[in-house]
């Protein structure tokens, strides 16, 4: 089922009147980044935008840095994604179209919107830029000028429910996806492979906090040893075990509370490290390292 936004803009394309940027402001990373999938699939003609070649992502975990930087836009000596380099070359396909996305724009460093400005103010014909953003501070007002915005307003809770129930999603599975990830939108726009991860992560995280099993396992580490899907998983990981853990300190005795801090603040420490300079190897081994020692007092 199309939303409001996507009806929009095929509406637009298909009467001539697309912007040439545009910004999606929402509450979910994770429900911008499928929208700007879906329009870019539009813009494209394309099912599948990723297999594209004329589809072009800037994604800050997939990247495996905290933002987007001025090397991802203009070229300063490095082999890495650039998109002033991609658009130098023609599209393949015979409408003559490009499409941009610029992930979690309002991490973009304040150089890299600086140079960003050029290609806004002139992009290449053919070429649709999206950026996601949770929030409108962080951007430019230069940036912010150039792109028609596109409000992307919360989704009922129900409506979800039977999305999830439809992805075949149990109750019991949606109730810790959702406290995972701390609202149903983001729960319902993960992965297969993200929800196949939290959902065995749980049981390991619980089994954890009870004392009857190591923390060795709650950390899957990608076969690839990608660092990029190494940060994701993390990123995913350590924000779920905050949410569960808040969950568990509010019914905890007296005598759990302080080790309960304890593990709030090194989840939080964790988290500030990955966004870091800090490489997620390291951080993984950090914190694998601190939770062995750990151990909530037995009643």
């Amino acid at each position: 089922m199309k939303t409001a936004e996507e009806l929009q803009f095929m509406t637009e394309v298909e009467d001539g009147k697309a912007a040439e940027a545009y910004l999606l402001l929402g509450r979910s990373h994770a429900i911008l980044s499928r929208l700007a999938m879906r329009f870019s699939a539009t813009w494209l003609q394309s099912s599948n935008p990723r297999e594209n070649p004329d589809f072009f992502c800037l994604d800050p975990p997939e990247l495996g840095v905290a933002g987007i930087q001025v090397a991802h836009i203009t070229p300063r000596g490095s082999d890495g994604p650039c998109l002033e380099r991609t658009l130098l070359n023609k599209p393949t396909n015979d409408l003559g179209r490009r499409a941009v996305v610029l992930a979690q724009a309002e991490r973009m460093s304040p150089e890299a919107q600086t140079a960003l400005l050029k290609t806004l103010e002139e992009p290449p014909l053919g070429t649709l830029i999206f950026l996601t953003s949770l929030g409108l501070d962080l951007l430019s007002p230069a940036i912010r000028s150039r792109c028609r915005l596109v409000r992307v307003p919360p989704r009922d809770s129900a409506e979800l429910r039977r999305e999830a129930a439809a992805s075949g999603i149990g109750q019991e599975e949606w109730g810790i996806l959702q406290a995972a990830c701390g609202d149903s939108e983001t729960a319902l726009s993960l992965s297969p492979s993200q929800r196949k991860m939290l959902l065995e992560a749980y049981p390991e995280f619980v089994a954890w906090l009870a004392g009857e099993t190591s923390p060795d396992s709650l950390i899957p580490i990608p076969a690839s040893r990608d660092r990029g899907a190494l940060q994701s998983n993390l990123k995913l990981l350590f924000a779920a075990f905050f949410s569960w853990s808040v969950g568990q300190y509010s019914n905890s005795s007296d005598s759990k509370v302080f080790a309960y801090d304890q593990l709030l603040e090194s989840l939080l420490r964790a988290q500030e490290d990955l966004a870091g300079e800090l490489s997620p190897q390291v951080v993984c081994d950090d914190y694998l390292l601190w939770a062995r020692g750990f151990r909530l007092p037995t009643p």
